[in-house]
């Protein structure tokens, strides 16, 4: 509401529509949202952030050449935009195209040391590619900047439950959780690692309640 009232005192305001688009795009209101931001280019094409929010939209809608297109605008206003790096980045894991995607994320990292979602990001990249210390090595990273970045617990417990290490995993997972208590993702991957080990009465706890918090298996 507060976006709206901003844009009616001042229609010029390419910032107030940027950030409604944003608010439009967490609700899931995407076609709103790539109106708004294209708005926001319109009253200031300088602008690189509305370039790439409204790429994330198209990335959310699978339109991965747009979406691209626009990550490359933001970079092209300003090359050190490590946010816009490490989403053209996320496009190429999801086409598999792992080597391609490390190259992106390496340059997201060299602009921004401090983010552990780009070291998680990569090391998603060097576990698809089955490089498992390369993977282990960045989800260290990303605990290192951030020991309460609840995701990069996550992502290393599957490591070590790739490795049959699955008390290392479960104690990777429990910090997770209590990280992220509503984290479904973590409540069954620890319950998949209590199956493993044979502790069947905490599996079924801990798949009721990643059911519970709305987990849906891939």
């Amino acid at each position: 509401a507060k976006y709206n009232e901003a844009i009616k005192v001042d229609s010029k305001k390419s910032v107030a529509y940027n950030n409604r688009g944003l608010t439009y795009s967490e609700l899931g209101e995407y076609q709103k949202a790539i109106e708004d931001f294209n708005k926001s280019i319109e009253l200031n094409p300088q602008d690189n952030n509305a370039y790439n929010n409204r790429g994330t939209v198209y990335d959310e809608l699978g339109e991965y050449q747009k979406a691209v297109e626009d990550y490359n605008k933001a970079i092209e206003l300003d090359e050190n935009y490590f946010y816009a790096w490490n989403n053209i980045g996320n496009i190429y894991l999801k086409s598999e195209d792992y080597k391609q995607a490390i190259k992106y994320y390496d340059k997201a990292i060299a602009l921004n040391k401090d983010n552990p979602l780009f070291y998680c990001n990569r090391g998603v990249a060097y576990l698809e590619l089955g490089d498992f210390k390369s993977a282990m090595d960045n989800y260290n990273k990303a605990i290192q900047v951030d020991s309460k970045y609840a995701d990069a617990y996550i992502k290393r417990s599957s490591i070590y439950a790739l490795s049959f290490n699955y008390k290392q995993a479960i104690k990777d997972l429990t910090t997770a959780i209590k990280l992220d208590p509503q984290n479904a993702n973590a409540y069954y991957f620890r319950g998949a690692c209590y199956t493993e080990i044979g502790d069947k009465t905490r599996a079924e706890m801990d798949f009721a309640k990643a059911k519970q918090l709305g987990y849906v298996k891939n």
